[in-house]
């Protein structure tokens, strides 16, 4: 049995990057030799195994044959006789394709080391498009390592081209492509993810619910359009799922939300992304001229805001306040002090939270006790609004 460090561990050693999780190969064994070593199998399509004391994974080598669609569909072989090279060529890109012994010496048979001199993201072989996957590994290693000024190779893009073409993508399960697309939104470059599927043509068939939103616009060029909305994410530290929800926004926002709350709901229904969420994201979208013009509203309009978005409800307001960054962000003057947009509504909601509404409910009967908040409620805006200078 020879055991080797592999894949994405010793690329960003060699990168000087966080190696956050570690992959083992090995090579001249077999299940049974695994398990009387006390490692629990944990794969179903292939043999895998976690090391009982670092919980790390530990992999047969394996090569792999082509025999149906998607991503699972190979025959593969396990023999203790398949060598480190015929492992590693099965991989999908050459700096993924390199290996490290116990004792440093480093494995390297399809120049993945000169791919990392050169920043090149490159495939392996031709074999590459046999994994429709791959498209979005690409697509979201590319992300990660595109601050360091790495590039797709011209012939790995047209591979990702011919597998998009062969529609073999729609065989990919929506939730393997959540999975991948949450990590890509873990990068600082994430619109780098979504800008390659893109270029490859992979976005519109996965995420076609994007275009028919733009497509509502009376815009010239709908594509510059798109791909400038979601550059936006560049450098924003946003919650994941917040982070997706912010491209929805983005390019949905002044629309007429009745016009695209079926595409909305389309994308987060095959995501499985709740409707809780998509309730909000719609809610939104819809009160997005309240939210843009917020520091130009009188009190009713401030309180049909904070109604329809229930903001006083504080994991609500910390969604929202995501969403719809650009806006929630922007900067208003209390009094001659700069304050964000999510500040100032901070502060609307503490005045009118200091309204003691017991006495109402006691004194009020039915739909008075709510007209009666609503009227307290305005009132103290706009005693606030008297107080203070807001421009």
């Amino acid at each position: 049995m020879k055991i080797y460090l592999v894949g994405g561990a010793i690329r960003n050693k060699l990168l000087s990057l966080p190696v956050k999780e570690k992959d083992w190969l090995v090579i001249e064994s077999n299940i049974d030799e695994m398990i009387k070593l006390g490692f629990k199998q944990v794969g179903k399509n292939f043999p895998v195994f976690i090391n009982p004391i670092t919980k790390e994974e530990y992999a047969l080598a394996r090569t792999e044959k082509k025999n149906g669609y998607g991503y699972s569909g190979f025959i593969c072989n396990f023999s203790s006789s398949v060598t480190i090279e015929e492992d590693l060529y099965r991989r999908d890109i050459t700096i993924n394709a390199i290996a490290e012994d116990k004792y440093g010496n480093i494995i390297d048979p399809y120049l993945g080391l000169y791919h990392i001199k050169k920043r090149i993201i490159k495939h392996i072989s031709n074999n590459f498009s046999d994994d429709p996957l791959r498209v979005l590994r690409v697509a979201r290693i590319f992300a990660y390592l595109y601050h360091l000024g790495f590039k797709i190779d011209k012939l790995t893009l047209e591979l990702m081209k011919k597998i998009v073409n062969s529609r073999e993508l729609i065989y990919i399960s929506y939730e393997r492509i959540w999975i991948e697309t949450k990590k890509s939104l873990l990068n600082t470059n994430s619109h780098i993810y979504f800008y390659t599927l893109h270029m490859c043509g992979a976005l519109k068939l996965l995420f076609n619910e994007f275009y028919k939103i733009i497509d509502k616009r009376y815009i010239k060029n709908k594509i510059i359009f798109f791909l400038k909305k979601i550059k936006k994410i560049k450098n924003l530290k946003l919650n994941i799922l917040n982070k997706f929800l912010y491209i929805i926004y983005e390019i949905s926002k002044n629309l007429n939300v009745n016009e695209i709350k079926y595409e909305i709901s389309s994308l987060l229904k095959k995501l499985n992304i709740s409707k809780y969420f998509k309730k909000i994201i719609i809610d939104v979208i819809k009160n997005y001229f309240l939210i843009k013009n917020i520091k130009k509203l009188n009190s009713l309009n401030i309180i049909k805001l904070i109604y329809n978005l229930k903001l006083n409800d504080k994991k609500k307001m910390n969604i929202i306040k995501e969403i719809s960054y650009e806006e929630m962000n922007n900067i208003i003057f209390l009094n001659n002090r700069k304050i964000y947009i999510h500040e100032y509504i901070s502060i609307i909601l503490n005045e009118i939270n200091s309204i003691y509404t017991k006495d109402i409910i006691n004194k009020f009967k039915g739909k008075n006790i709510k007209l009666e908040i609503i009227k307290k409620q305005k009132e103290k805006i706009d005693d606030f609004f008297v107080k203070n200078k807001i421009t």
